[in-house]
């Protein structure tokens, strides 16, 4: 009777193991901090943006963003009406992109982010909707975009947008619920 307990227990004991590995295997961390992902003023000066006719970045599908040292947080300026952006992280946790003087904020994603499924809070649930966002995050070896091929972009989907994630670049491109991009970069100027 003793060796079959002691048989189960150390079988408990593997499966305990196996089943703790697999979770944490799950729970990768893929990003720590949104300053990483941040687009990185001292490597790029302008972008080339293409977005939806929904929410019109500089008023136009197409335009570009510069960036001016003098005008932080909002120092990327839009060529076509002089409309200011912040590409920058609001604290270690969240990475931002938002119009000077507005709310309005088409990327904010929470760090840490982690690969598998996951979810964040919503601070505005009071007001309605879920406590709860569910994510998901997966890190992709190669995506392909027109500004470019970039290696170890997150795929991070939250609320039904699909964000993919670069280091020093921010967000290449979000797709909405129905697949639609929403918001891409086509080009990146470097600095010289």
């Amino acid at each position: 009777m003793k060796k079959i307990i002691t048989l189960l227990f150390t079988t408990l004991l593997a499966f305990t193991f196996i089943f703790t590995s697999a979770i944490s295997a799950d729970a990768k961390t893929l990003a720590s901090s949104a300053k990483a992902y941040e687009l990185n003023p001292k490597i790029y000066k302008k972008i080339y943006i293409k977005n939806s006719s929904n929410f019109g970045i500089c008023d136009r599908k197409i335009s570009s963003l510069t960036y001016k040292k003098s005008r932080a947080p909002y120092n990327w300026e839009c060529a076509s009406n002089k409309v200011r952006y912040g590409f920058t992280h609001y604290s270690k946790n969240t990475l931002a992109f938002t119009l000077d003087g507005s709310d309005y904020a088409p990327i904010e994603v929470k760090f840490p982010i982690k690969s598998g499924n996951g979810k964040v809070y919503n601070p505005y649930y009071q007001l309605g909707g879920p406590k709860y966002y569910k994510t998901n995050a997966q890190l992709l070896k190669k995506y392909k975009t027109k500004a470019g091929t970039f290696k170890n972009v997150i795929k991070y989907k939250e609320r039904g947008y699909t964000h993919y994630l670069s280091k020093n670049r921010g967000a290449l491109k979000i797709t909405d619920p129905k697949g639609r991009t929403f918001f891409e970069i086509t080009k990146f100027v470097k600095n010289k």
